[in-house]
């Protein structure tokens, strides 16, 4: 009886054959993870940057609040701000922060003389929600340069901060 030879048909083909399909499934599960999780970052970022957009724009209204930047009567100098307006905010900052916060959120601000080394602090809160409050708290801390105007001649350079506390809304 004749013996039935396949020849190398299986080892020509089968090992090239696997090499490509583990290399085809391990791209195809690279790319499917990749895309996994590249969408629920972008989903998680979206939803914890509103604290970071928040106190940029709670800082760029300050650096331009006539509550604080020089005015020399005619224009308003954003990110320059007057000693004595500070000064006088600060025996009452309820004013600097009057219809100026969101909603279920805290306010701390730091004005810092870097020439001087002088420190004017400010807090204040924002109006009560009509949301219900959950207890999780989110918070951003900015930093802009600014400078602080002594006199007509006398200018320092200084740093204003802003950190902003909110409380998750239900």
């Amino acid at each position: 009886m004749k013996k039935l030879s396949l020849g190398n048909k299986g080892s020509r083909f089968g090992l090239p054959a696997l090499i490509f399909s583990v290399v085809s499934v391990g791209l195809v599960v690279i790319i499917l993870g990749l895309v996994y999780f590249r969408y629920f970052d972008i989903k998680s970022e979206v939803q914890e940057s509103d604290v970071d957009r928040h106190a940029f724009t709670l800082g760029n209204i300050f650096l331009s609040s006539e509550k604080l930047a020089y005015s020399d009567g005619d224009k308003l100098y954003r990110g320059i701000f007057d000693k004595n307006k500070i000064d006088n905010i600060k025996d009452n900052s309820d004013s600097l922060f009057n219809g100026l916060a969101y909603p279920a959120s805290s306010v701390e601000i730091t004005i810092e003389d870097t020439d001087s080394n002088n420190k004017w602090y400010f807090s204040g809160n924002g109006p009560p929600s009509t949301q219900p409050i959950q207890t999780e708290e989110k918070v951003f801390q900015i930093t802009f340069p600014v400078v602080i105007r002594f006199s007509e001649n006398d200018f320092h350079i200084g740093k204003f901060t802003l950190k902003l506390t909110e409380r998750s809304l239900a």
